[in-house]
């Protein structure tokens, strides 16, 4: 169906979306109420893909929205009634534009993204980052001293 422009699957108990091949016109997608838990096995090659709704499914994981960013041309995405958007809640478009920042998506949970939510979004990037890095000193400051600490006793073992 190389040709197939629009799907329609909502509520067939659908638990994966990486089986739908050949879908190179495919512009708009809806899963909605579907039983979609995960993310992590694949997603389609779809190139052409604008809309994706996969509203009430059981999207859980926040590191599995990464995926989505591979529909390069996707502007569109209603996550609303799956536990990753709900959890979030108003922190949810600020995640998608953290997390696929590459791509032109406008509208989350039929909302248009913002500059201010542009703006927060890279705000927060930026502590989560500058957060890591103090983790990784401190943690690397702690082995050293862990270490030095360990040579201490073993020089004072062999000086007895």
């Amino acid at each position: 169906m190389p040709m197939l422009e629009e799907l329609y699957l909502a509520e067939n108990e659908i638990t994966q979306i990486n089986h739908l091949l050949n879908l190179p016109s495919l512009k708009k997608l809806n899963l909605r109420a579907n039983k979609v838990e995960s993310l992590k096995d694949g997603l389609p090659e779809l190139p052409s893909l604008e809309y994706l709704n996969l509203r009430e499914n059981a999207l859980a994981e926040a590191k599995e929205l990464t995926q989505l960013c591979s529909f390069s041309k996707l502007n569109y995405l209603n996550m609303q009634g799956c536990p990753v958007s709900d959890e979030k809640g108003d922190g949810f478009k600020k995640e998608i534009i953290f997390r696929c920042e590459t791509i032109g998506i406008s509208i989350v949970n039929k909302e248009e993204l913002t500059e201010e939510d542009f703006a927060e979004a890279a705000a927060e990037k930026e502590e989560k980052i500058q957060a890591e890095k103090e983790a990784e000193e401190e943690a690397k400051r702690l082995a050293e001293e862990e270490a030095q600490r360990a040579k201490d006793e073993a020089d004072a073992d062999a000086a007895e």
